[in-house]
């Protein structure tokens, strides 16, 4: 009786709904991705729009548009996700969805601050059409459709038995929805058959798992139920409030208040979400401790077309805010191996907000980072990976101020080998015309092979040549070395995972008929020039046909500023103006048979003082000394505008006695020089 009594209703309103047209005012589903297809086009740099999924019956594609900057990267940011169109007939969940999308574009190319914050900060993606072939249903006229159109009689023709509602078919809460409205095919919210039954709830399930937003919102509009409400989670009747509870309140309140009512008078009402069904919030925070919510836009699904660019607005001030509350009273950091340095993709437990109704709540597999919305105060976070020893971080502390930053690493339960020591060549060692070298260094208790890297750089990038199949511990070069310098550090392995790297070694190579290292004279180490070119010299150098110079502004010479490989002299002065800074130079010699090594490193810093031009007297800046400055000077006294040229405080073209003061004898002065006096004087008062 009861399955007979939802067909029934399903039949009238199907009929009646038939009547019906979407106005124009809405979005169709082309127009909306047309529309953001453009603005991707306009903003390659902020925003971009790609395929995640395709919709379970017509296979209509189900579109991604992300806003971040470096947007076609995957950064390690927060994510904030915006969901809309999941019922088809709730069109004006697509309408706020798209003019967020516009707006924020707009706020940031005026240069908004706090917008290109977000936009820098975050990976903000926004799915507007859900159940995009349930929206071309409705644009065909069917304006009470709600569902998907999966054949779920198998017939071929799309008709009032067939369709999912993508909003029931999350596996978190799925079994406990065992109503006909649940079960009934026909029925608005039927189920599915099992959970993720539905292409749509599925591609929603895999940008969870691949993003674990800390924030994401699914916008609605009442069908039935309560108006311009807002659901946070959640109360489950066998465990009563999510351990959450308090942080998503306070985050639903406060979201609510930015909302405002069509009425004007009021804001939207944040209640708490019952565990009664598989749906998007509950699945979201259920896995991965996402501040997820629902928010029913307006009192019905499709408005009167006056109405919606001012709901639309209005709920503007809402998603902002979320933005906001990102930046703040949140928990982050990163999880990787002791050993490797390498991601993690382990679980992060907050002690005093878990409980068994949740499930686990990971780091993102590809960066090791968590992020988790919580309330202020005092903390303590247990991580625990499979093959790894759990570990927990106490009194961490939370602030309305800043977000609370705890990196962990976890150590392999199994050993991994101790760290090699390196024996031969001995560090700091000189050889002369040697292309091949013995390498020793220590066997590793646990280790199965070695890892020898070596360089010419100390970053090791690029390598000069490496081995990581050494099962015994020494080497020999394949490579021929050339006169360079040279590092070289050596790893352990087993099947466990590495040993720390050892510590690093240098060897250099030179030709026994190179010259000798100079010795650098001017200018002094440590020597802070008030000039930007300055004299460098070095010792000569027996058997020197040439030398080389290398300016840097880094102790490892990765930012050479200036150098000269082909001096005849041992000396040089830079070609150009070197700017404010500090600053690395050392020399070499060179003859035909290759070159010393290098001279020790030496400092200078650059602090050049400004080049003033000015004429004593030429109170006016004009260039020329005549009765206007005088006139110009009586007129300052008398508070008029001072003297333009002015440098720290002091006017040195008003200065005409030289006196390193400006007052009235200035006046006198200059008009003495008028009636044939002495000319103004420079007291080089800037010096």
């Amino acid at each position: 009786m009861i399955r007979t009594t939802t067909i029934l209703t399903v039949l009238i309103l199907y009929s009646f709904s038939l009547s019906q047209t979407l106005p124009d005012k809405y979005h169709t589903y082309a127009e909306g991705i047309a529309e953001l297809d453009s603005l991707a086009g306009s903003h390659p740099g902020i925003c971009s729009l790609d395929s995640v999924g395709y919709s379970n019956r017509d296979s209509l594609t189900i579109y991604l548009f992300k806003i971040s900057d470096n947007v076609s990267l995957e950064e390690d940011e927060p994510a904030i996700f915006f969901n809309g169109g999941v019922h088809a007939d709730e069109v004006l969940s697509v309408e706020v969805v798209l003019n967020f999308c516009q707006d924020i574009i707009a706020q940031y190319d005026s240069g908004n601050t706090a917008v290109q914050g977000y936009v820098n900060d975050y990976e903000i993606f926004v799915v507007p059409f859900t159940n995009p072939e349930g929206h071309t249903v409705v644009e065909g006229g069917d304006t009470e459709w709600r569902k998907n159109k999966t054949d779920n009689d198998g017939n071929g023709i799309f008709d009032f038995h067939d369709g999912v509602d993508p909003n029931r078919n999350y596996d978190f809460g799925w079994d406990l929805d065992t109503g006909p409205e649940a079960t009934t095919p026909e029925s608005l919210t039927y189920k599915g058959p099992y959970p993720f039954s539905e292409s749509e709830t599925r591609t929603v399930r895999n940008l969870g798992i691949l993003y674990k937003p800390i924030i994401a919102v699914d916008y609605h509009s009442p069908t039935y139920g309560r108006p311009e409400v807002l659901y946070y989670c959640w109360y489950w009747d066998i465990y009563g409030f999510a351990p959450d509870e308090l942080t998503m309140r306070h985050i639903g309140q406060e979201f609510g208040a930015m909302i405002v009512t069509d009425s004007g008078d009021s804001t939207y009402e944040a209640r708490r979400g019952l565990v009664n069904k598989g749906d998007f919030k509950t699945y979201y925070y259920g896995n991965f401790g996402t501040a997820a919510f629902v928010v029913e836009i307006s009192d019905t699904t499709i408005q009167d077309t006056s109405m919606v660019d001012g709901i639309c607005e209005r709920h503007l001030p809402g998603m902002y805010y979320l933005l906001e509350r990102a930046g703040y009273a949140r928990l982050s950091g990163i999880a990787t191996d002791s050993l490797t340095g390498l991601p993690l993709e382990a679980e992060v437990e907050v002690l005093e907000a878990t409980g068994p109704e949740i499930n686990p709540r990971y780091t993102r597999a590809n960066t090791g980072r968590y992020d988790r919305l919580i309330d202020p105060g005092t903390y303590s976070l247990r991580f625990q990976k499979d093959g790894y020893i759990t570990k927990t971080v106490s009194g961490v502390v939370v602030s309305n101020l800043y977000v609370t930053y705890t990196d962990v690493q976890l150590l392999p339960e199994n050993v991994v080998p101790e760290t090699p020591q390196l024996i031969y060549p001995p560090d700091q060692i000189v050889y002369y015309d040697s292309t091949h070298l013995s390498f020793d260094w220590s066997s590793s208790a646990f280790a199965e092979e070695y890892i020898i890297e070596i360089a010419d750089n100390e970053q090791f990038s690029p390598i000069f040549e490496e081995d990581s199949n050494l099962v015994n511990s020494d080497y020999r070069n394949i490579s021929p070395f050339a006169q360079e310098r040279y590092y070289w550090r050596v790893t352990a392995s087993n099947s466990n995972g590495y040993s720390d790297r050892s510590e690093v070694w240098v060897f250099n190579i030179v030709s026994s008929s190179a010259p000798a290292a100079p010795v650098l004279i001017s200018p002094p180490d440590s020597f802070e020039s008030s000039a930007p070119y300055l004299d460098f010299d070095w010792s000569d150098v027996a058997d020197a046909d040439n030398y080389a110079i290398e300016i840097a502004s880094d102790q490892q010479f990765d930012n050479v500023v200036e150098s000269d490989s082909a001096l005849t002299l041992s000396e040089y002065q830079n070609v150009d103006s070197l700017p404010d800074d500090d600053y690395y130079w050392r020399a070499r010699a060179g003859n035909a048979n290759g070159w010393s090594l290098y001279s020790e490193v030496w400092t200078f810093s650059v602090d050049a003082e400004p080049n003033i031009v000015y004429i004593p007297g030429d109170v006016n800046h004009s260039g020329d000394v005549n009765g206007l400055d005088v006139i110009y000077l009586v007129n300052y006294f008398k508070g008029g505008p001072p003297p333009p040229l002015e440098v720290e405080g002091f006017y040195p073209e008003a200065d005409a006695n030289g006196s390193c003061d400006v007052n009235g004898l200035d006046v006198l002065y200059l008009v003495n020089f008028f009636k044939g006096g002495s000319p103004p004087i420079d007291g080089n008062c800037l010096d």
